[in-house]
């Protein structure tokens, strides 16, 4: 299996049901919401590719914006939580 890649995928986007859709696409993933419109989590390469492509396809707004960031393992080593974090995530199966 592919090493996992740790993203957090922000996003404002005015449109409830397309909020809606990548939210409940983010959460399939198995990222876990942290804030309203802010997910974390470890995916492979490919579901990183995928959700990209799945997010580019989005009929978003002009004023909609969609921020994703990878972190290597140094930077999710040093990164400060301050508060309860959600529990991790396995992804979902139907």
């Amino acid at each position: 299996m592919d090493e996992g890649v740790h993203l957090y995928i922000m996003y404002d986007i005015e449109d409830n049901a397309i909020r809606g859709r990548l939210a409940a696409r983010l959460m399939f993933y198995g990222m876990r919401r942290i804030q309203y419109s802010v997910f974390e989590g470890v995916v492979s390469p490919r579901e990183k590719l995928t959700i990209v492509e799945e997010i580019d396809g989005l009929a978003l707004g002009d004023n909609d914006k969609v921020h994703i960031v990878e972190l290597c393992a140094r930077c999710v080593k040093k990164r400060i939580v301050i508060g309860d974090m959600p529990e991790e995530r396995e992804h979902l199966v139907l």
